[in-house]
């Protein structure tokens, strides 16, 4: 199992990282306000360079109001308009995620009890989650093909 190289989750949410020793880029996984992000950073900081919706902690709304994230600055969420029937997750532990990257570390998949949730993937524009019904301005439905092409000679950091 890949260990976090940062376990900062308490009672406000989920907050874990993990850092690839090939291309010293960070994968973050962070909750706020019952939505869940994963980030890739940049290398040789934890700068956020691509993001994937992974997965909602409470039921999601009906819709996004774009007009308040584009004036407040925060991530949207992911609404019942695109939310898959895997989009919540009740209740997550920290310690039932870990990170699974591409041999040279410049792709990130994230798992939940041994399976890949949510990935990024270099080369493509928007992220990959399996909370995600069909295409949106958040990202894209999960890729099984890519998934395995991406990770099947993976490496744990």
């Amino acid at each position: 199992m890949d260990i976090p190289t940062a376990n900062q989750s308490d009672d406000r949410g989920l907050f874990l990282s993990w850092r690839h020793p090939v291309s010293l880029r960070t994968a973050i996984l962070e909750e706020k306000d019952g939505m869940v992000w994963l980030y890739l950073s940049e290398p040789e900081t934890t700068q956020p360079a691509r993001d994937c919706p992974a997965f909602v902690t409470t039921t999601p709304p009906d819709s996004v109001d774009w007009e308040h994230v584009k004036k407040s600055g925060e991530p949207p969420g992911i609404s019942k308009d695109v939310a898959s029937v895997r989009a919540l997750i009740g209740h997550p532990a920290p310690d039932e995620f870990s990170s699974v990257w591409s041999a040279d570390g410049e792709s990130v998949g994230l798992r939940y009890r041994g399976d890949i949730i949510s990935m990024i993937v270099a080369g493509h524009q928007r992220g990959h989650s399996k909370a995600l019904d069909h295409s949106s301005p958040l990202g894209e439905p999960f890729d099984e093909p890519l998934s395995a092409s991406t990770f099947t000679t993976a490496q744990q950091p």
